[in-house]
């Protein structure tokens, strides 16, 4: 690219000092150079904001700031994306980590594909301890991720970059302490493009165990943004034609445990050429999918 655009990425801290070099290192020593990092602490009660002092003195792409009050995450981050002046806005959370050509990968395809607003990567998963266990693949194209965050939360709310006129319009909703990602997410998906790398290029770090009280509060919040997107995205019948087989099939069985999606809707939502790849995947006979697709023809 002959102009690098300018991107601000905004790492909220509060108590974050156990994982707290990990993360920032990850984001600066990313390959892509042109970064404003942003980063607000919560009123930690550990060392955090003397660490990122730290970090300032050594990286003036760093800017820090100190919130009087404990303002929690979603006005927090509100207050920081007023403070952005990048072209793109990129999130990256305190105990997360950033592998080195994210921000670049990232960049490219938005700069390359100006109808998307807002671009999300997959994952490696990693435990406390810092092992990898595992990874999570998320839906790719816009169809496919609208249609699957009405069943889950479809991106990593620290692989995620925006532009920054698309965030600054829609901001953060501050009365959801959690699922404030997810809702935001939803809003945006209603007016805009979105779109996830295929590659993964964040390690998720697994949270620790919640409390019952924070269990029930977030499966409430997350409750509220599914019946969202089914309202939103439900509308009218998706058309998955365009979309892989395997995220195709994976839709099916998201939905088909669900239980709102069954035979004859599968035939309109993902066409007959990926039903017959779906039933061979669940090992039905192909003779009995002709069979339900002449009778489904003759409704």
């Amino acid at each position: 690219m002959d102009n690098i655009p300018l991107v601000s990425v905004i790492i909220p801290c509060y108590n974050a000092s156990k994982y707290l070099i990990e993360a920032l290192d990850s984001i600066i020593q990313q390959s892509y150079k042109n970064l404003e990092i942003i980063i607000t602490d919560d009123c930690s009660t550990d060392n955090t904001y003397e660490m990122l002092c730290s970090f300032r003195e050594k990286d003036s792409r760093i800017k820090l700031y100190k919130n009087d009050v404990n303002l929690k995450l979603p006005t927090t981050l509100n207050n920081m994306i007023d403070l952005c002046t990048g072209k793109y806005i990129a999130r990256m959370d305190a105990d997360d980590i950033s592998l080195k050509n994210r921000i670049k990968e990232q960049v490219e395809y938005l700069e390359k594909h100006p109808e998307i607003d807002m671009c999300g990567t997959n994952a490696w998963n990693m435990k406390e301890n810092g092992k990898i266990v595992g990874f999570y693949k998320f839906p790719i194209n816009d169809t496919a991720i609208k249609y699957s965050a009405c069943i889950f939360n479809p991106f990593f709310h620290s692989s995620v970059m925006l532009k920054a006129e698309v965030l600054k319009l829609n901001k953060y909703n501050s009365n959801f302490r959690y699922s404030q990602d997810y809702e935001l997410w939803i809003r945006i998906m209603k007016s805009y493009k979105v779109h996830n790398l295929s590659k993964k290029l964040i390690i998720y770090r697994l949270p620790e165990m919640a409390t019952p009280e924070k269990k029930e509060k977030q499966k409430q919040l997350a409750t509220n943004v599914i019946q969202e997107a089914r309202h939103a995205f439900f509308k009218e019948p998706f058309n998955l034609n365009d979309c892989s087989i395997s995220d195709s099939y994976m839709f099916y069985r998201l939905a088909k445990k669900e239980g709102f999606m069954i035979n004859a809707n599968i035939v309109h939502l993902v066409g007959y050429q990926i039903l017959r790849c779906i039933l061979k995947l669940e090992n039905i006979i192909v003779t009995n999918f002709i069979i339900m697709q002449k009778t489904i023809k003759r409704k």
